[in-house]
């Protein structure tokens, strides 16, 4: 948003140009940033989002809904990580370490988990929920 605003927020202001920012789902924690810079820029940028994520989102977060019994949610974790290390290196557990079990009817975001949505033929894995 800040190289949006450099780039068109002087011409956005003295047109009156309406500019809307929407996020299909975002944590309430990254939500609140957003919300914050869309205020910093005064830009007039309206921010929206379709699902606010509580901690428990997250698959093995100490508030994890899915693996509440924390025995199960650390293997469950481990699993995943030694798993997701063969399919994506950098980020065995998603994209910024986020932990989603997120999906959507055309795939999954790169902050979910990769054991849902990677593919590779070494090791053969083949995934869940293909990404588009």
């Amino acid at each position: 948003m800040r190289e949006l605003n450099d780039a068109i927020g002087d011409i956005v202001r003295a047109r009156d140009i309406k500019v809307v920012f929407g996020a299909v789902v975002a944590f309430h924690a990254g939500w609140q940033r957003v919300q914050a810079v869309a205020e910093e820029l005064r830009m007039g940028l309206e921010v929206h989002s379709c699902e606010l994520l509580e901690e428990g989102s997250r698959l093995f977060g100490p508030k994890s809904k899915a693996f509440p019994d924390p025995e199960q949610r650390a293997r469950a974790r481990d699993l995943a990580k030694t798993q997701g290390a063969l399919l994506e290196k950098n980020w065995p557990l998603g994209y910024a370490s986020l932990e989603l079990g997120v999906v959507f009817e055309r795939g999954c975001p790169n902050n979910t988990v990769p054991i849902l949505w990677a593919e590779s033929s070494n090791p053969k894995w083949m995934p869940l929920f293909k990404r588009a």
